[in-house]
């Protein structure tokens, strides 16, 4: 097992190209661990001996899809556009306060925020009175967010069940549970606000 820094892996091999951020060719300053005959990439040697591993063409970065899950075993190739990766960063981390709005939402009317735990009344303000969801809203945009961001083909498939399974699974099962708790209060607070956007 040895140590070194990626930008060592491209001395004397030709860079990967990364259009995610324009483009440029640059190396990357972290250190890895890594094994001599290790599969992920060939290991080289530079001019003192010392073995370095380097990350295959036009694969700028260790956690890309085809490296993990589903995309190792059936990888997707997708063209994605220069604007995706920014687009993705933006919806990765706006959301988180979009939750952290509702969750101190319910804590001001003092409410549970875990989904299992004692309701104790309808809120409805906050973003409450623009969603009905707004974390699990925000979730999904994380999700879709990671998705650009990281350039993961696999998580466009599985959005659509992701989404099913949190709308029949968590949602529906809540919305009963909150009519059956509170009533007409519940029910007139639906006909107001949208369960998503």
């Amino acid at each position: 097992m040895g140590r070194t820094l990626l930008s060592d892996a491209f001395d004397g091999v030709p860079r990967a190209r990364s259009s995610a951020w324009g483009g440029a060719s640059r190396p990357y300053n972290f250190p890895v661990n890594f094994r001599q005959g290790s599969s992920y990439g060939d290991n080289i040697e530079n001019a003192n001996g010392s073995a370095k591993i380097s990350l295959p063409a036009g694969d700028p970065h260790p956690c890309s899809a085809p490296e993990l899950g589903l995309g190792r075993i059936w990888p997707i190739a997708i063209s994605w556009t220069a604007w995706s990766r920014w687009l993705g960063l933006a919806l990765f981390i706006l959301p988180f306060g979009l939750a952290i709005w509702g969750a101190r939402t319910f804590r001001r009317h003092g409410t549970v925020v875990k989904p299992t735990g004692d309701t104790t009344q309808v809120v409805t303000s906050g973003p409450y009175q623009y969603t009905r969801n707004p974390m699990y809203l925000s979730l999904t945009l994380i999700y879709l967010g990671g998705m650009l961001l990281f350039r993961l083909p696999w998580a466009l498939v599985l959005l659509v069940p992701l989404i099913l399974a949190l709308h029949f699974g968590i949602i529906l099962p809540e919305e009963k549970y909150l009519e059956s708790k509170f009533g007409e209060n519940y029910v007139a607070y639906r006909r107001q606000v949208r369960r998503w956007i």
